[in-house]
């Protein structure tokens, strides 16, 4: 998940997800998902789907070029 612009707020959460064997799953499920472990307002507004999670050298979530995929 990450911070993405929203004219209100100012920033509201994204999920990005990688699909598997090609299901895509729908914002209502990964929020359904998620809400036994998060916090209401930390449930992402906004579901975006890549092709793959882009790490650095040292395997990290690179967050910058994620924005890039979720801004363009």
């Amino acid at each position: 998940m990450i911070g993405v612009a929203n004219p209100v707020l100012g920033e509201s959460v994204c999920a990005c997800v990688v699909p598997r064997d090609g299901a895509v799953p729908t914002l209502d499920e990964v929020r359904a998902r998620l809400s036994a472990e998060l916090a209401p307002f930390k449930l992402p507004e906004k579901l975006c789907v890549v092709d793959r999670i882009p790490r650095t050298p040292l395997g990290k979530v690179a967050v910058g070029t994620l924005s890039e995929l979720v801004a363009g």
